[in-house]
């Protein structure tokens, strides 16, 4: 089952709203890297808000700390490995749609011998670089190349995340499943399945960037019990790949056995509600030939009796729509995705 919390790299804020959003929909806890020297980290107003409710927090970090001195280690015994990897990949090239042809990196996410390499491989591939920055009084942020620093920043998240019980996460594809080789390991682990299920799920869940954090928290709060049996559910499906969680496994595995489910369960949820029409009136069913008796009980007659009688009409249409909805809910772990697809996602043509 995912851990609890999530780690989110390479930044120290999460740029992009939408994934915000759906981090919170997915964990309870959100976490991001932060060095020791940085005192405000969330500025963003969302991610402000999130930290005030306890919900986002800074993973604190500097450079004599255990995960950064093994993560630089990695980076730096295999370095020309990575080097030629994000070199010729087009993922990693992909990167200059996000990234300038820089990247500042707070020197105390990285120990004193990397940080030297670094300014080496600078040296040698972007001779000028350095010098203008620190003339322009950015010497305490280091100047990197940035597909070696977001490669860096992977291997680091993983590292902090193995210690403190957290998903590296993030919004860039190909950061997110690094070699294992790179991290110490032969092979995937199996409790790297449902992580990496989830962000595709993720990946295919597109949240409206727009829609309101407050609100989503409130919904998130509501349905913690649906959620926590979402959670669990995501294990069963392990038996339907290979070891190893390959992104084109999993792709598979969301679109032939959860994304029907899920168009299953929205289409019950759907119907469950209250069906508006064109002009934003309600379709609602006959009104009952009982103005008379409306009139009757409450002494009111004419147009007041048929105003009581549709108003009666409202509110048990609209209780017996709330309670096929919960009843639709119960029982049904997948039921989080639908409602949350149902509710809070972008429609296609806007995607």
């Amino acid at each position: 089952m995912p851990r609890d919390a999530c780690l989110y790299f390479p930044h120290i804020e999460i740029r992009d709203q939408s994934w915000t959003r759906s981090y919170l929909l997915f964990w309870d806890e959100l976490r991001t890297i932060v060095p020791d020297a940085v005192e405000n980290p969330y500025q963003i107003e969302d991610l402000s808000f999130l930290h005030g409710e306890g919900i986002l927090s800074a993973e604190r970090l500097s450079s004599y700390k255990d995960e950064v001195g093994s993560a630089s280690k990695l980076m730096i015994d295999n370095w020309a490995q990575i080097e030629r990897s994000v070199k010729f990949s087009q993922k990693h090239i992909e990167i200059a749609k996000d990234f300038e042809d820089y990247h500042l990196m707070h020197p105390e996410k990285m120990t004193d011998e990397l940080i030297r390499t670094f300014r080496q491989h600078l040296k040698e591939n972007a001779p000028g670089v350095g010098e203008a920055f620190t003339y322009r009084n950015t010497s305490d942020w280091e100047v990197t190349d940035p597909k070696m620093a977001t490669a860096y920043m992977a291997i680091l998240a993983n590292e902090i995340a193995a210690t403190r019980k957290a998903d590296p996460v993030t919004n860039y594809s190909f950061l997110r499943v690094p070699n294992p080789r790179l991290l110490g390991k032969k092979n995937a682990e199996d409790s790297e399945f449902e992580p990496r299920l989830l962000e595709i799920i993720m990946e295919n869940t597109i949240i409206d960037p727009n829609a309101d954090i407050r609100k989503l928290v409130a919904f998130k709060r509501d349905n913690q019990a649906l959620f926590n049996d979402f959670r669990e559910e995501l294990s069963k499906f392990r038996r339907y790949v290979e070891e190893g969680y390959t992104r084109y496994d999993l792709s598979k595995l969301y679109t032939r056995k959860i994304r029907p489910k899920v168009e299953t369960l929205r289409g019950s949820l759907t119907k469950s509600h209250l069906q508006w029409v064109g002009g934003g009136c309600l379709a609602l069913p006959a009104v009952p030939d009982s103005a008379a008796a409306v009139a009757e009980l409450f002494g009111t007659s004419g147009n007041l009796a048929l105003a009581a009688t549709f108003g009666l009409v409202l509110t048990g249409v609209g209780i017996g729509a709330h309670q096929s909805s919960r009843n639709a809910l119960r029982g049904e772990p997948m039921s989080y995705l639908a409602t949350i697809d149902r509710k809070f996602t972008l429609p296609p043509w806007e995607r």
